[in-house]
């Protein structure tokens, strides 16, 4: 399988605009045309702009001609980027100089030889190290940088037949993970509270049914300092939402709902939180989820909390693969996605071209569509269920859908 994102390729960063966060992701192009005669296998970088909710998603510069496989990445304490990604060397790491405004791309140090698909990376907060694991001959194994460079550590797991997603917990400051391991998607963890000895420890099987590789954060809801932990998890053509009471000793995972459904095999997803978007107070805090669906399409999500819950909203694409474009494709044995409304401003991801109609007071299925020339979104809905409408919110456009 192909991944164009994994667990950790998405993040929020500092970069902001008017008091709001943008969103950054690391997204792989496989097969992506060069030149008219030739085609490369590349990373690039994506981010959106949070300050309005007619923000899209834009394409920033592309890196890494080499690339195997999905790149993953953080922002650093000192406000750098860092990025691991797959080449035919191994696992290579990048990073990004966001102290000037050239934003240049470093060269490649190699952290693992001779790897097996993504890597995951965090900064350890206590000493600054960076930490990743990757899979290498023998299983998932554990790597460390610091003022010397690339170390190899323990092999954390010979199971492992899928790319981990490594987090650092309050959990005096733990390093933890997830992976899978066949169908199941297993929690690993190390006691930073037995220095020197940190040994890798397993913590337990979330779901038996996991076909993809997850994402996982410790997110902000439960009891301060030991917050829950949140995952989402491809099985089949669903993505699951599970989290961590780690208010309860027994540390129970518990079923979170389905987060989408229907719209055909979800390969794998990113997940990060989100905090300080425009307006402030409940739309801060939300889950962000960027999902590979039907082969090469990449979707974002969101989650926010309502008056009755929570729930999730399928905001705008990054990439909208259901054309026969030479790489991979969609499932031609699902039902294809049927677009509703094309407002001005946004690319034609199906038929390739810009897009310049106007929509005025228009109705779709009953419901209104408000004139917003500067709005920039494009909703496709790729569920088989009957849209019943659109409607606008202070934070994006949303779809609403009868099951």
């Amino acid at each position: 399988m192909t991944y164009l994102i994994v667990g950790n390729s998405l993040i929020q960063s500092t970069f902001t605009n008017n008091g709001a966060q943008s969103f950054e992701a690391m997204v792989y192009w496989p097969d992506l045309p060069a030149t008219p005669s030739e085609k490369r296998n590349t990373l690039q970088h994506f981010w959106r702009d949070n300050s309005r909710p007619d923000r899209i998603w834009v394409g920033g510069v592309t890196f890494c001609d080499e690339a195997r496989d999905a790149g993953s990445i953080i922002q650093a304490s000192n406000g750098n980027f860092e990025v691991v990604v797959p080449r035919e060397e191994g696992l290579v790491h990048y990073w990004q100089d966001n102290s000037t405004s050239a934003l240049n791309w470093s060269n490649f140090t190699i952290v693992a030889e001779h790897s097996s698909g993504p890597g995951s990376i965090v900064e350890n907060r206590e000493n600054g190290q960076l930490e990743v694991v990757v899979r290498q001959s023998g299983g998932l194994r554990h790597f460390w940088r610091d003022g010397s460079g690339w170390h190899s550590g323990d092999l954390v797991t010979p199971a492992a037949t899928g790319p981990a997603c490594l987090i650092q917990s309050t959990y005096w400051n733990n390093l933890e993970f997830v992976v899978l391991e066949g169908h199941n998607l297993v929690h690993y963890w190390r006691d930073e509270s037995e220095t020197p000895i940190l040994k890798w420890r397993f913590g337990g099987v979330i779901t038996s049914n996991a076909t993809g590789p997850a994402g996982f954060i410790q997110g902000r809801d439960g009891v301060s300092p030991n917050t829950n932990f949140h995952i989402v998890v491809p099985e089949g053509d669903r993505l699951v939402h599970y989290w961590r009471d780690n208010a309860n000793g027994n540390l129970p995972w518990h079923w979170g709902g389905i987060v989408t459904h229907r719209a055909g095999p979800v390969s794998a997803a990113s997940l990060a939180l989100s905090d300080g978007l425009t307006p402030p107070s409940d739309y801060d805090l939300s889950l962000e989820v960027l999902l590979q669906e039907n082969g090469s399409s990449i979707y974002h999500l969101y989650r926010y909390p309502e008056a009755s819950g929570h729930r999730w909203f399928r905001g705008q694409s990054l990439r909208v693969s259901e054309r026969d474009d030479g790489g991979i494709d969609a499932d031609r044995t699902r039902p294809q996605s049927r677009r509703i409304a094309q407002l001005t401003g946004q690319h034609d991801a199906q038929k390739g071209v810009a897009a310049f109609n106007r929509l005025k007071n228009a109705l779709a299925y009953g419901a209104q569509i408000s004139e917003h020339r500067s709005a920039t979104v494009a909703e496709r809905i790729s569920y088989s269920a009957m849209p019943i409408g659109l409607t606008a919110s202070p934070r994006r456009f949303r779809a609403l859908w009868t099951l």
